[in-house]
């Protein structure tokens, strides 16, 4: 059921992004041609925010129904997973089912524009045009141009306060879900390991990068914006290592190490924080 809830989670995204971020895109990449095409009512693109909106609020409202119908006999608890601790919520009580569809979503939210800071830490201050970069830009507005290691300070001071006001609308609504003995200063101590927690999921998509990179050094996928944009990010993320020789003849080995490297790093964040 967590799978199911993942997807539709992601499918959710795709709602929101469909609302905001595609609009917000094609508003910055195109050119008016015409006086007549400035004067153009938005009220089409005004009306499609609706919809994707409305879609998204009935996808969260119908599938914590859908979760509490098709509970189980017993009311098995499914989890939303912040890292270092999991929150469980009881499948036979629609009220908790609600909150659950909403907090999974929530923080599915929030870890995706944890990645998208990720991903712009390559790209920060050179002033790139192409369109991947681009839409991930367009997203994080301003903070697009920040210095990396500002963003990753961002990112951790995000997480601690996302993880407070989750816990203190758990706490506020008195809900069964947290243990009676929490408080806001358990919250608190709690909000700086399940930031670095959160934070450092962002190395499944370095990881991912890595990968991509590797595969595209060897097989030849095309000349596409996002190759362009893998190698100029795999190169930002292999950076710490290129003080190790990595070469074996002509084969570079970097990209493997740092599969290595990042993939123990996310194992420790995983299971060890």
């Amino acid at each position: 059921m967590e799978t199911v809830n993942s997807l539709l989670n992601l499918l959710g995204l795709g709602f929101w992004i469909s609302a905001v971020v595609l609009r917000r895109y094609a508003v910055s990449t195109s050119r008016p041609l015409t006086l007549l095409s400035t004067l153009r009512s938005e009220n089409p693109h005004a009306q499609n925010q609706l919809l994707w909106g409305a879609g998204l609020l009935a996808l969260l409202l119908l599938r914590s129904l859908a979760y509490w119908y098709f509970s189980p006999a017993d009311g098995q608890g499914m989890t939303v997973d912040f890292g270092t601790l999991t929150i469980s919520f009881l499948s036979n009580s629609l009220g908790q089912m609600l909150t659950y569809s909403l907090i999974s979503f929530v923080l599915f939210f929030f870890l995706y524009h944890l990645w998208l800071m990720g991903l712009s830490l390559s790209s920060q201050g050179e002033g790139r045009t192409d369109s991947f970069e681009k839409l991930i830009n367009q997203q994080l507005g301003w903070i697009a141009e920040w210095h990396a290691g500002w963003k990753i300070l961002l990112a951790f001071v995000a997480g601690i306060g996302f993880w407070l006001a989750i816990g203190n609308t758990l706490l506020a609504a008195e809900s069964e879900a947290i243990p009676d003995d929490w408080s806001f200063t358990v919250l608190l101590k709690q909000s700086p390991l399940v930031s670095l927690s959160l934070t450092l999921s962002f190395l499944i998509v370095v990881l991912a990068v890595l990968i991509l990179y590797t595969l595209n050094n060897y097989v030849y996928l095309g000349d596409w914006a996002i190759w362009n944009y893998i190698d100029r990010a795999a190169a930002f993320y292999l950076y710490p290592l290129r003080v190790v020789p990595l070469f074996v003849g002509r084969v570079d080995l970097s990209p493997l190490l740092g599969i290595v490297f990042y993939g123990l790093i996310y194992r420790f964040a995983r299971f060890q924080l």
